[in-house]
């Protein structure tokens, strides 16, 4: 603990800037939060909007495998088949919940791994650029979804992130991930707009 002792003195106060801001930086660092320095605290002052990464944060971060539909004659099995062959290249949650899904499957060869910003990715197999992903990202790719409109629909009304895994002209299946919220996500996002924060954003590739 630091104890400072304003006292009738020029020194007193201008002391007590650095120890002011070096011990709130210390006291965040206790609470795992890092600060670069004085001009950036000073700066959270004035911050209006925050934004927010979703999975891992505002939510626990382990999302599981709830469905796996197999679309145009394929299996359960070649679909995880596949969805692996191409997610374990991957880092993201939502990718190793596929592969925790997929255990005991064997993958496909896929080559050419790319990840899609905020849609998905996608990998070759059998010399065909297969797509793992979300609605956006097939419709981009002019990929009707009219057959498979209402099953996103009620998926997602049940709080899943639907992943659908095909390539620009054909849908293979879909998937759907469910993460869990953070306990105390809400009553942060509460405190933030009751201390001034005027935007919340959430940064995800889900749907809306």
């Amino acid at each position: 603990a630091l104890v400072l002792l304003v006292i009738s003195c020029p020194c007193a106060l201008v002391i007590s800037t650095p120890v002011s801001i070096v011990s709130a930086i210390g006291n965040a660092s206790r609470h795992g939060v890092l600060i670069k320095g004085g001009a950036y605290l000073e700066k959270m002052g004035a911050i209006k909007a925050i934004a927010f990464d979703k999975t891992g944060t505002l939510t626990i971060g382990r999302p599981v495998v709830t469905d796996v539909l197999p679309l145009n004659g394929k299996s359960e099995e070649e679909i995880l088949s596949i969805a692996l062959g191409i997610e374990k290249f991957s880092e993201h949650p939502v990718a190793q919940s596929i592969v925790t899904k997929a255990q005991g499957v064997l993958p496909v060869k896929a080559v050419n791994f790319k990840a899609l910003v905020g849609k998905g990715v996608q990998g070759t197999v059998n010399e065909k650029i297969v797509y793992i992903g979300n609605s956006r990202l097939f419709e981009e790719l002019q990929c009707s979804l009219l057959s498979i409109d209402s099953i996103i629909e009620q998926l997602e009304k049940q709080g899943k992130t639907v992943m659908i895994i095909g390539t620009s002209d054909t849908l293979y299946g879909i998937l759907a991930v469910a993460d869990t919220v953070r306990e105390n996500s809400l009553s942060a996002i509460e405190f933030l707009r009751k201390v001034g924060i005027k935007a919340v954003i959430m940064l995800t590739g889900d749907n809306k």
